[in-house]
């Protein structure tokens, strides 16, 4: 029965201790502070820092004695104001955290996918990318292409002029990776002002997708197949693991 009552007093905010103390002085009626501690088994500091703490909520009274004051529960009842106090409190918290959470924008996974995730389809995939890249001002840092993949006779070319001119002149592209293919390798000589760094891949590393690497999104791009598609993932996460694929690469291949 006790263990009911303290678990009811718990729910009204006291500790165990302080409800263990209160359920105590309601079986025995009057005992000191001394009485109260030998029977809790806790020391008298505690003891009189929980009656301190009973007593000025309320739920207790004493008699005042200078020596040998002794103390009492003088009215249950006072329990039931402390219980309605608490439910108006977790009524006013209640209604809080529901304000909160209906002010918090829910985004379904669509919605999250739609601002994470951008695909492009067509023969303008890439040349999107690109326009993507030149709108929003990332500058990429890395790229792995091939001629495969990024056949510029495919761009529009007063597009792909106007893009390595951008490249020159905020040299935002730092490293380049390209394949091993003699059209790769020439544009990649005659252009490399346009780069930090350019190596050719291994000849054993197969490629088949175009990857543009930014600060915190990346870009694939394919070209190869009679569908073409390009994806744009803005995460950190990802852009992290491919630029640490990246450089496992970059650390294997040949610099032109």
């Amino acid at each position: 029965m006790a263990e009911k009552y303290r678990e009811a007093l718990e729910h009204l905010g006291l500790s165990s201790v302080e409800a263990d103390s209160y359920v105590l002085l309601l079986k025995e009626g009057q005992l000191n502070g001394n009485q109260l501690a030998e029977k809790l088994s806790i020391d008298r500091s505690v003891v009189y820092r929980v009656l301190r703490v009973l007593e000025k909520r309320g739920l207790i009274q004493s008699t005042n004695e200078k020596y040998n004051c002794r103390y009492f529960v003088d009215d249950v009842q006072k329990l039931q104001q402390i219980a309605e106090d608490w439910l108006d409190t977790a009524k006013d918290t209640q209604e809080a955290v529901n304000k909160f959470i209906a002010s918090i924008p829910i985004l379904s996974l669509e919605q999250v996918l739609k601002s994470k995730v951008r695909v492009f389809r067509g023969e303008d995939s890439i040349k999107k990318v690109y326009q993507e890249k030149n709108r929003s001002g990332d500058p990429v840092l890395r790229e792995i292409s091939n001629n495969l993949v990024f056949p510029c006779n495919e761009l529009n070319e007063n597009f792909w002029f106007n893009e390595i001119a951008v490249r020159k002149a905020n040299k935002s592209f730092l490293h380049q990776l390209v394949d091993k293919s003699d059209d790769s390798e020439m544009f990649h000589r005659t252009n490399k002002e346009q780069f930090k760094e350019v190596r050719v891949f291994p000849s054993d590393f197969v490629m088949a997708a175009g990857v543009n690497l930014y600060q915190n999104k990346i870009a694939f791009h394919n070209n190869s197949v009679a569908d073409p598609l390009a994806i744009i993932i803005e995460d950190r996460a990802i852009a992290d693991l491919m630029k640490n694929f990246f450089y496992f690469v970059w650390n294997r291949s040949q610099v032109i």
